[in-house]
């Protein structure tokens, strides 16, 4: 999580200046690209000094780094006064965790996800950062500002956007869309995330491709059972 948000700030800081690149962050932070970007794709731990460094260099608010440097010391702390969990066990409480705590989304609620951007920009009215202006959501996610506009009135109109001193929060922090509704809707919102990922993939690739390294990578993703029903 610690490397997730310091690549979104290093993306930030590579907007606003396009010839920014991994190797220039490394630079900056005294270590070699090829160790940066293993770092920052999660396999190598990150190094609490290259934390403090990477949260001065990427300009990082200052409650933002303490609450990674917290979070980064209580990495290794094991509580000794539980039993370890099984995999198996550790599984089945994240997948029904949801339906006590989170809230089912309505089957109205479901024309949200025939647009990625309407659930970030739910998300985006929690971050501790958020001046609640449309404009930064619109630079944030790289939309043009009408039809951000013509989203947060929607989100409104649908009470999944509340208004109050003309500034807009989620309604509902929590919020689960069911997979048995609507699967269209879902499989419809699944494919434009996966766009969005291969757009920002290409974008990490090209940054690496910029550094002749010492190392090859592959990225995989698989789910399916090996096992057959009796």
């Amino acid at each position: 999580m610690q490397s997730h948000q310091l690549l979104q700030k290093y993306f930030d800081k590579k907007k606003a200046n396009s010839g920014y690149s991994l190797r220039a962050l490394a630079r900056d932070c005294d270590v070699s690209p090829s160790f940066l970007s293993r770092v920052l794709s999660g396999q190598k731990a990150l190094p609490y000094a290259l934390l403090v460094k990477m949260g001065k260099v990427l300009d990082l608010e200052p409650e933002a780094l303490s609450s990674l440097k917290a979070s980064h010391s209580g990495t290794d702390v094991t509580d000794t006064t539980k039993p370890a969990k099984t995999k198996v066990e550790s599984g089945k409480q994240l997948l029904t965790a949801p339906a006590q705590d989170w809230d089912l989304a309505e089957k109205s609620d479901f024309s949200i996800l025939r647009n990625w951007f309407y659930i970030p920009i739910l998300d985006l009215t929690l971050l501790e950062s958020f001046d609640g202006s449309l404009e930064m959501i619109a630079d944030r996610l790289g939309l043009a500002l009408p039809t951000v506009e013509v989203a947060v009135r929607q989100l409104i109109s649908a009470n999944l956007l509340t208004q109050t001193n003309g500034k807009i929060r989620k309604a509902k922090d929590k919020l689960r869309f069911a997979s048995q509704n609507n699967i269209a809707d879902i499989r419809r919102f699944h494919d434009q995330m996966m766009a969005q990922a291969q757009s920002r993939l290409h974008e990490i690739a090209e940054d690496l491709m910029q550094d002749s390294g010492t190392d090859i990578y592959q990225l995989g993703a698989q789910l399916f059972p090996l096992t057959k029903k009796p």
